[in-house]
């Protein structure tokens, strides 16, 4: 019986095993991985910063962050966050009791491979080019109406 649990667990994110025992070519893959979230993590700090600078009607927390990024993401997914992450995980065979121990913290990035990342980065920074052309700032719904709009973008150049 013990046997039966351990092969019904269901795949999730674990810490990597050490790179010498990952064959070369995975090596590669999880290395341009591991680079591309560290860029995503400065992007993203760097476009919490202008958002906060360019939106002038509400004082910016947590939560209009989230729903910032939210945003984007949702203009490049058709989904929230939350709904990609919670769809991947049942993908991997998660069940609903897991799915309610997910931490906030819990991300769909967490899941992408290299190249979707590679796509977020460049919404993320197609963001960043247009907070730059538009110093003058605005509201937070024009902010979000945006982000939506570059996310639509890239997903309409994923597309083609």
């Amino acid at each position: 019986m013990a046997q039966d649990k351990k092969l019904a667990k269901p795949l999730k994110p674990t810490r990597l095993p050490p790179m010498h025992d990952i064959p070369p070519e995975r090596q590669e893959e999880l290395s341009q991985r591991y680079h591309t979230r560290g860029d995503i993590r400065e992007a993203n700090k760097q476009l919490a910063s202008l958002l906060k600078g360019w939106v002038h009607d509400i004082v910016l927390d947590r939560e209009r962050f989230k729903g910032f990024h939210a945003s984007g993401h949702q203009g490049e997914y058709q989904e929230f966050p939350k709904d990609s992450l919670v769809r991947q995980l049942i993908d991997l065979g998660w069940t609903p009791e897991q799915l309610k121990k997910l931490p906030p913290s819990a991300t769909p990035l967490d899941l992408m491979s290299v190249e979707e990342l590679r796509f977020v980065l460049q919404r993320i920074q197609l963001m960043l080019d247009w907070f730059q052309s538009h110093p003058s700032g605005g509201t937070y719904a024009r902010a979000c109406n945006m982000y939506e709009a570059i996310g639509i973008v890239v997903r309409n150049v994923v597309e083609k």
